[in-house]
């Protein structure tokens, strides 16, 4: 959390013009979104996953469970077709009834056929 707000002011430092990042706009939306309780669906190898976590939870938020996909390589996460995606998520946030959104962590999924379905059929933001 303390790294987010180092390289924000290091963006703005450097180009006297007001910047955020990713973590930081996520973060805005989940609150915008009333979301709470939430489950993490990542791209990315356990460690980092775990790192998201850590940085949402002490953000206040409740993190009940995660999947870490583990992968490294855009080509194989890309060959996930969109419908796959919303399958294996729809599984995922099943498990863990009383959430209040899904973040899908990485802007690497292929996620723009699906997102309203996935939206309507699970009854949360994603």
């Amino acid at each position: 959390m303390e790294g987010d707000k180092v390289l924000i002011k290091e963006i703005q430092d450097k180009t006297g013009i007001k910047a955020t990042t990713g973590a930081t706009a996520v973060t805005e939306a989940l609150r915008f979104l009333g979301v709470k309780e939430m489950v993490i669906y990542a791209a990315t190898h356990e460690e980092i996953t775990l790192k998201s976590v850590q940085y949402f939870e002490e953000l206040g938020f409740k993190v009940r469970d995660h999947v870490s996909l583990g992968e490294e390589s855009l080509a194989n996460i890309n060959r996930i077709t969109p419908w796959e995606l919303y399958s294996n998520v729809m599984k995922f946030a099943k498990r863990c009834p009383g959430i209040d959104g899904i973040f899908l962590s990485g802007g690497c999924f292929r996620t723009l056929e699906m997102t309203e379905i996935l939206e309507k059929d699970s009854g949360l933001p994603w």
